[in-house]
């Protein structure tokens, strides 16, 4: 044997490598819901309230893309929350009760955000909103 790396010695580490960068990717980073930034920016229209039934809950996705779920809590109110799970970043399904991430069945609650089942560590980071002529606006 040589000095050099064997071939089978470099594929199994390339792909140990490659593992470990999926493994983290999925792991969730520091984004804006859980580093305390702003999730959407102050002012952005993000729906009229009579498009959401009361007592339901939608998602709704951002001209730059953030998803946010709103739940229109009751006649003149309503909650929202990033709608990305604080288990592994993937994205939580709106209209069912309880809300639910469909990649490890983490629950939460559409009213609180708060986590009432599954791996998720956190609540859902709340996006603050009001409402104001019929229009939900992040605040």
């Amino acid at each position: 044997m040589g000095q050099g790396i064997s071939r089978r010695k470099f594929v199994v580490g390339t792909a140990s490598l490659a593992a470990i960068g999926a493994v983290a990717a999925c792991g969730g980073s520091e984004n804006g819901a859980e580093s305390g930034e702003e999730i959407v920016e102050p002012g952005t229209k993000l729906a009229a309230l009579d498009e959401i039934p009361e007592g339901d809950s939608e998602l709704i996705t951002t001209q730059d893309g953030t998803e946010i779920i709103i739940t229109r809590t009751s006649a003149n109110d309503a909650k929202a929350f990033s709608a990305i799970c604080t288990h592994k970043g993937c994205t939580v399904m709106a209209g069912s009760t309880p809300l639910m991430c469909p990649c490890h069945g983490s629950t939460f609650d559409p009213k609180t955000g708060e986590n009432i089942g599954g791996p998720a560590p956190r609540p859902l980071p709340e996006v603050a909103i009001e409402v104001v002529d019929g229009e939900i606006r992040a605040v």
